[in-house]
């Protein structure tokens, strides 16, 4: 399973830097350099979070539906390449210093969310597995996924990585240009 959410996430990965060569720097430059050049302003701590835990909250919600098995793959796609295209963003408007940049304001966060984001997942594509076995009539054993324990220590460490890009990224971020 887990080498299945692998391969949709080098997809987005590789779709995302691919279709990133095709936009226009001019286009995204305002966007990038505002985010970017205004670590001062004050963005609440919710809005971080849930930034940083959209994505893991969709799939726990999934998991609860026969419809996650289709739908979580997409999420973890769409993850990677929202990351992917952000980072060749990043890089292509600040073409000296962009890769730090994108280490300090994406990988860091990522070191994180991304392994909390494939563990649940695949916790929730198997529950949403066997609750669609179920609907068609077909018994699957219940096989203990620890959904609730998994989703309990993710949203404890997406909680201290939100502090962490609230905090921490802006003052580096500041020092950096």
């Amino acid at each position: 399973m887990l080498i299945f959410l692998a391969v949709c996430f080098l997809a987005g990965a590789l779709a995302g830097a691919f279709l990133s060569l095709f936009i226009s720097v001019d286009s995204i430059s305002g966007l990038v350099a505002s985010y970017i050049e205004s670590p001062g302003q004050s963005v609440s701590f919710l809005r971080v979070f849930w930034d940083c835990a959209k994505f893991h909250l969709c799939v726990l919600f999934l998991a609860g539906s026969v419809f996650g098995v289709v739908i979580i793959p997409v999420i973890v796609f769409l993850r990677a390449y929202l990351l992917s295209c952000t980072a060749a963003a990043i890089m292509a408007v600040y073409p000296d210093v962009g890769w730090v940049l994108s280490i300090v304001i994406l990988g860091l966060p990522a070191l994180v969310s991304m392994p909390c984001l494939f563990i649940l997942s695949r916790d929730a594509f198997l529950a949403s597995g066997r609750l669609l076995t179920l609907s068609v009539g077909e018994y699957r054993p219940w096989l203990g996924i620890p959904i609730f324990k998994h989703g309990l220590v993710c949203i404890v460490l997406l909680i201290l990585i939100s502090l962490v890009e609230k905090l921490l990224i802006p003052a580096v971020v500041g020092l950096i240009i």
